[in-house]
């Protein structure tokens, strides 16, 4: 086990928590008084860290490693595909019941339904990581022969054509032609982790880190909020 790994974890899972007992507050824009939307606002800014956090650590642990491809999916099957396979099952069951269908028609439209949506409105998550697990056998092959200088300039181009052009596109209401499509989305902070996960930070780089987190998630309460009053429902941007 490595500490600080365990660590971000904790805290990540504790704050996906936070995230769906806190978000529901703000889609009630126009049913609860400012100050609980508010404070539904402040507790889902400052934890919206936590499935970056996760991703992340993921990149840290899969992408330095060397294994076969055989290997790393065999893993990913008993860890990844077989909960994720059980809990859409359950939930798909759950909330539709499928007892006017026959047996098969339920497989299929279980099947079909598997494949079309999450389940779950959080399982997102997990068609996102299944899509990277895709990639990670050949970003291991690009890791082991790339420098440092060339896998920051990857994680340059992403945080350009991802964040960069989303606040473009979302703020400044203009369209940006180029479009990198999945390498845009969180197989960046997959790359950044891994990165970030070698270094070696001074206390006065951990306090900066740490002052920023506060500004930004500051930032992120103000904008929702100005964005949400200004719109007269809530802005999840």
């Amino acid at each position: 086990n490595i500490l600080w790994v365990d660590f971000i974890r904790s805290i990540s899972i504790f704050l996906v928590i936070v995230i769906h007992t806190a978000g529901p507050l703000l889609y009630q824009w126009e049913d609860i008084s400012i100050s609980n939307w508010m404070t539904g606002n402040f507790y889902n800014a400052f934890a919206r860290v936590s499935v970056p956090l996760m991703f992340m650590v993921s990149g840290y642990l899969l992408l330095g490693k060397q294994e076969s491809i055989s290997a790393f999916y065999l893993k990913r099957f008993r860890k990844v595909i077989i909960p994720f396979l059980v809990w859409s099952v359950f939930y798909l069951v759950w909330e539709n019941g499928y007892r006017n269908y026959t047996f098969f028609n339920a497989i299929k439209a279980i099947i079909y339904s598997i494949i079309t949506t999450p389940a779950s409105f959080h399982m997102w998550f997990l068609y996102e990581l299944l899509a990277i697990y895709l990639f990670v056998p050949l970003i291991r092959v690009f890791i082991t022969s790339a420098e440092d200088v060339h896998l920051w300039y990857f994680a340059g181009i992403w945080f350009l054509f991802g964040p960069v052009v989303e606040v473009i596109q979302n703020v400044l209401n203009i369209d940006v032609a180029i479009d990198l499509g999945f390498f845009t989305s969180y197989i960046g902070f997959f790359v950044i982790g891994y990165l970030l996960g070698k270094q070696n930070f001074s206390n006065k780089m951990i306090w900066i880190s740490g002052l920023a987190y506060l500004v930004l998630g500051g930032y992120t309460i103000y904008a929702t909020y100005t964005l949400s009053a200004n719109a007269g429902d809530y802005v999840q941007y």
